[in-house]
């Protein structure tokens, strides 16, 4: 399933709606839907708050089954170049937690809750991709 919307948060229940269609009531009470939605909400609202600045733009996003109980996402946006997994989140997020300043805990928490993410930049766009079993979790 796949939508193109404005990178804007309030577009976020659009994405959050389409996940829902694809897996039903399978899974929506697990922890791992739940993580899930964590981790499509923080790639979501980092390009939407930073990826355009002030021009605005567009966010492409596909969820599909790749198992029977595994899911994969894909974010693409033309916004600023921006790998996360070169962003050294894990050292950021320590240093603002006993700061006090927010900034670099989303990536982080997305770098542990999902599996296999991956970046590119091709064709002009940044494309984001992690896939997230939907097992039960503890």
């Amino acid at each position: 399933m796949k939508t193109t919307v404005e990178a804007k948060i309030q577009n976020l229940p659009e994405l959050i709606k389409l996940c829902q269609q694809l897996i039903g009531d399978r899974a929506v009470k697990s922890k791992s839907y739940q993580r899930l939605l964590v981790a499509i909400e923080e790639i979501f609202v980092n390009i939407s708050t930073y990826a355009y600045g002030f021009n605005g733009g567009t966010v492409s996003f596909e969820i599909e089954y790749i198992g029977e109980n595994r899911v994969r996402a894909e974010f693409a946006d033309c916004g600023t170049p921006f790998n996360p997994l070169e962003f050294d989140s894990r050292q950021r997020a320590e240093d603002n937690v006993l700061k006090l300043i927010p900034g670099g805990h989303g990536i982080e928490l997305v770098k542990l809750i999902t599996e296999n993410l991956s970046y590119k930049y091709e064709n002009g766009e940044n494309i984001l991709s992690f896939e997230k079993s939907l097992e039960d979790e503890q």
